[in-house]
């Protein structure tokens, strides 16, 4: 006895050429939540970061994700 794969789309909405993907939406929980969490840490006082450290530590890593997807995407997915 196997238990079917669910036939899960990878869109969530369609607007023309605008795709709005769950890979895209898991992206946005995740750094949510990391967001939360650290910040209720610093506030508690159980890190050394300040706030302002961590909205420049996500800024960092949102942009370095980016840049980091797209790379991967041209060089492994569509390298000429």
């Amino acid at each position: 006895m196997t238990l079917p794969y669910p036939k899960i789309p990878p869109d969530i909405i369609s607007f023309g050429p605008f795709k709005l993907r769950w890979y895209g939406v898991m992206y946005l929980v995740g750094y949510f939540v990391g967001y939360r969490l650290a910040l209720s840490r610093i506030r508690r006082g159980a890190s050394v970061l300040t706030q302002q450290q961590l909205d420049t530590l996500v800024a960092y890593l949102v942009v370095g994700m980016l840049i980091g997807a797209r790379l991967i995407y041209v060089f492994v997915y569509d390298f000429p």
